[in-house]
C-alpha cells in the first residue's frame, strides 16, 4: 500500500506532465529517492498495466492513485497472510485455502515480499478458484490463465453457448480483486440479465455489487452492474466521468456496429482491463470482428483501412489468414462444446396440464380483471393520485406479483390481496374519496377464501405418486411452497423446504438432508441460486417464471456436468390462464426445453439488440395493457413470432460465426 506522502508525490509529478503515456524514467527526476524499477512496481501494484512499449497510461495511474486514497488493502483471512509472509512461498498451500462464511472481511496488511510475489510472478497459480463456490472445468481455468498472463486482462471470451463464459469472467474479476489489481468494475449486460449477474457474483464469487437502477449511484459503487441501454442513455455522463479498473460486457455482439450509441459509449469508457463476452462475435461482416477486437484491445488490428487492406478479400472472406489468426490469439478465446465438455444424459420434458374447476377459474379471472381495473384507472388513467413515479412503480410491481401468484396458489395470491394490495387501495381511496375499488377487492378476497385445495396441488400429489423418486419442486413464492409442504406432509412425504428466508446454516442443513435422505425438495428462486443439484434426476416447475432465464437456471442446476441419469422435467400449466400462454410461447416457438443451457440468453439478446427491455417487461406490458383474454392471446402470438425470429437470427449468426472463425481460432 502506498503511503500518503509517496502517493501525493506521484500525483504531483504526473500532473506536471502533459503526455498521455509515461515511462518510470519520466518521473525519476521528481522522485529522486526511487529507482525506475521501484516506480514500475508501484504502478503495477496499483493495477496499471504497461503497453507493449513499456509505457503506462498517465490518466490510469492518476485514477488508481485517487482510488488507493480511499481503499487499497487486499482482503484475505488472517491465516493466508501468515503463509504469504513465510519464504519460500508455498503456492500449493495458498491455492488450497478457502474462506468460510463466518470469517469477517477485515483488511490485513500485506507484507512487501508477498506483494512482490503476487504481482511480479504473474499468474502461475490462481487464487480465485479456491476462494469461490465454483468447480471450474480445465478449459475454463486455461482460459482464465491466458486472459491474465498472455492477454493482460483485455480479451474476448467467445466460447460457444453453454460453456460458462460467465464463470470465466467471474474468476478473472475475483483474481484481480484478490491481488489488489481491480477495485472498481463496471458490468454492462442486457436488461434481462442484470439480476442474474448480481446473483452469480454474490453466490458463486462472494463479490458484492451495486445495481445502477437510478442516477448518482456509480460514484460510490465498487462493482456496478447496469443494463447497457440505461448506461448509454441516462447514466452515460456519470459512467464516463470516472476510471474503471475493469469493464465486462455480456452479449457483446450487440456492439458489433461502430456507428451505434452503444459502441461509442463503451469505446469512450476509461478503463484498464476489458472483457467482452459473446458466442457470436462475427455474424454478417468481418468488420464486426474488427469492431469488437478494437473495443477489447484498441490498436491490435491498427486502423480500419489497414484491416480492410491486409485482412479482407471482401466483407465475408479473410486473407492473410495465418497472420490474422496469430493476432486473434492475442485477444480471443473460443472453446467449442465438441472438444470441451462430456456429453450430458438426455432430458425428457413433460407438460402437465391442470384443469381448474369452475370456482378456481372464476377466481383467477376475477384477480386478473381487478388488476386490469387498478392499472387502467391509476397507472394509465387520468385519476390524480398525487404519487411520484416511485410510488406508481410500487403499484405496478404489486399488480405484476398478483398476476404471477394467480397462477401459483390461492394462498399466495390471497396473502398479497389482503396485505400489500389492500394497503395501496386504501391509500388510493383516501386520496380520491372513492371506495369502489376497496369494495371490489374485498369481494375478490372473500371469493378466494371459499376455495379448497388447489387443483394444481392435487395434480402434484398424483404426479409424485406415479413417479415415486426424489424430486425438486420449484415455485417463485414462499406461500406456495408452504401450502405444498402442508399438503405433501399430510400425505406422508418427506419434505424439505428451501427459500431465501433461511439462514446460511439452515440452507446447508436443508440441502444436506435432501442429499442424504431424498424426498421432496421445495425451493424458491431466491433460495436456489448457485445450487448444484445434479444428484437429483426429477424436477417440477410448479409455476412458470415470466423471466425465462430463471426457468433455464432451474433446469441447469440439475441437468449439468456430473449428472449421470436421464433428467425428467415436468412443467405445470393451468389451462385458460396466463401461464398456459407463456409456456406455449417458450415451448412451441423456440423449443426452449431442448436447447443447450445458456442459449436462451443469447436468443433474447437478438430479440432486443438495444439491451433496452427484458422479455419479462414485454410480457408484463402485454398482460397489463390488454383489455381481455382474447387480446392477451393475440399479443402473445405476436411475442412468440418475435421470439422465433430472434431464434432464427441467432441460429444464422451461430452458423456464420463458426464458418468464419473455424480457420482463425
Amino acid at each position: 500500500m502506498l503511503d500518503p506522502t509517496r502517493r501525493q508525490a506521484y500525483t504531483d509529478a504526473l500532473n506536471e506532465l502533459d503526455q498521455p503515456t509515461v515511462l518510470p524514467l519520466d518521473v525519476v527526476g521528481r522522485l529522486e529517492t526511487l529507482s525506475p524499477q521501484a516506480i514500475r512496481l508501484d504502478w503495477v501494484r496499483l493495477g496499471v498495466i504497461a503497453n507493449a512499449d513499456g509505457h503506462f497510461d498517465r490518466a490510469g495511474i492518476l485514477a488508481a492513485l485517487e482510488a488507493t486514497a480511499k481503499a487499497s488493502l487486499l482482503v484475505y483471512e488472517p491465516q493466508l497472510w501468515d503463509r504469504l509472509e513465510v519464504p519460500p512461498l508455498n503456492w500449493e498451500d495458498v491455492n488450497g485455502l478457502t474462506v468460510t462464511d463466518s470469517l469477517p472481511t477485515v483488511p490485513y496488511l500485506l507484507a512487501e515480499q508477498a506483494a512482490d510475489w503476487g504481482t511480479v510472478r504473474g499468474f502461475e497459480h490462481l487464487l480465485a478458484p479456491s476462494q469461490s463456490q465454483v468447480t471450474p472445468h480445465p478449459y475454463q481455468l486455461e482460459a482464465v490463465t491466458r486472459v491474465l498472463r498472455e492477454m493482460k486482462g483485455c480479451a474476448i471470451l467467445a466460447d460457444e453457448v453453454g460453456l460458462g463464459k460467465t464463470i470465466e469472467a467471474g474468476l478473472i474479476l475475483k483474481e484481480y480483486i484478490l491481488r489488489g489489481m481491480v477495485r472498481t468494475a463496471l458490468i454492462l449486460v442486457p436488461a434481462s440479465l442484470v439480476d442474474q449477474w448480481k446473483d452469480e457474483l454474490s453466490d458463486r464469487f462472494g463479490i458484492p455489487t451495486t445495481v445502477l437502477d437510478r442516477p448518482n449511484l456509480s460514484a460510490t459503487a465498487d462493482v456496478a452492474i447496469v443494463s447497457i441501454h440505461r448506461a448509454k442513455r441516462s447514466l452515460a455522463d456519470e459512467l464516463l466521468s470516472r476510471h474503471w479498473d475493469l469493464i465486462i460486457v455480456d452479449e457483446a455482439h450487440m456492439l458489433k456496429d461502430q456507428n451505434t450509441v452503444g459502441y461509442k459509449f463503451v469505446y469512450a469508457l476509461k478503463r484498464t482491463f476489458s472483457l467482452l463476452l459473446t458466442a457470436t462475435p462475427v455474424q454478417n461482416d468481418l468488420r464486426e470482428l474488427y469492431n469488437l477486437i478494437t473495443l477489447a484491445k484498441p490498436g491490435l488490428l491498427r486502423s480500419r483501412k489497414h484491416f480492410r487492406t491486409y485482412y479482407m478479400s471482401d466483407r465475408r472472406k479473410a486473407k492473410n489468414v495465418d497472420l490474422l489468426k496469430e493476432l486473434l490469439a492475442e485477444v480471443m478465446i473460443r472453446n467449442r462444446r465438441s472438444t470441451s465438455l462430456v456429453e450430458l444424459p438426455p432430458r425428457v420434458v413433460h407438460t402437465v396440464e391442470v384443469e381448474l374447476n369452475a370456482e378456481e377459474l372464476a377466481f383467477h379471472q376475477a384477480v386478473v380483471k381487478f388488476v386490469h381495473r387498478v392499472y387502467q384507472r391509476y397507472v394509465k388513467g387520468n385519476i390524480a393520485i398525487g404519487y411520484d413515479s416511485t410510488e406508481v412503480e410500487k403499484i405496478v410491481l404489486t399488480l405484476i406479483i398478483l398476476l404471477k401468484e394467480s397462477c401459483s396458489s390461492n394462498r399466495a395470491v390471497l396473502s398479497t390481496l389482503a396485505g400489500g394490495m389492500r394497503r395501496r387501495i386504501m391509500e388510493l381511496a383516501e386520496k380520491t374519496g372513492k371506495t369502489g375499488d376497496l369494495t371490489e377487492l374485498d369481494r375478490v378476497i372473500l371469493h378466494g377464501q371459499t376455495l379448497g385445495l388447489h387443483s394444481k396441488t392435487k395434480a402434484l400429489g398424483k404426479l409424485l405418486k406415479a413417479h415415486p423418486r426424489s424430486t425438486i419442486v420449484y415455485s417463485e413464492f414462499r406461500q406456495t411452497l408452504e401450502a405444498i409442504r402442508d399438503y405433501l406432509t399430510s400425505q406422508g412425504h418427506r419434505v424439505t423446504i428451501f427459500h431465501g428466508g433461511l439462514s446460511g446454516s439452515q440452507r446447508r442443513q436443508a440441502l444436506n438432508t435432501f442429499r442424504e435422505h431424498g424426498g421432496i425438495f421445495l425451493s424458491s428462486e431466491a433460495g436456489g441460486q448457485g445450487l448444484n443439484l445434479q444428484f437429483c434426476h426429477q424436477l417440477v416447475n410448479y409455476d412458470i417464471p415470466w423471466n425465462p432465464t430463471r426457468l433455464e437456471q432451474r433446469i441447469g442446476r440439475v441437468h449439468r456436468y456430473g449428472q449421470t441419469q436421464t433428467v425428467q422435467i415436468f412443467n405445470f400449466s393451468m389451462r385458460d390462464t396466463i401461464e398456459e400462454y407463456i409456456l406455449w410461447v417458450l415451448s412451441s416457438k423456440i423449443n426452449m426445453f431442448q436447447q443447450v443451457i445458456g442459449e436462451l440468453e443469447t436468443i433474447l439478446s437478438f430479440m432486443d439488440t438495444s439491451g433496452r427491455v427484458s422479455f419479462e417487461y414485454r410480457l408484463s406490458k402485454i398482460i397489463l395493457d390488454a383489455q381481455d383474454f382474447g387480446l392477451i392471446r393475440e399479443k402473445m402470438r405476436e411475442l412468440g413470432n418475435a421470439l422465433r425470429g430472434a431464434s432464427e437470427s441467432y441460429q444464422l449468426a451461430k452458423t456464420q460465426t463458426e464458418t468464419w472463425l473455424e480457420p482463425l481460432t
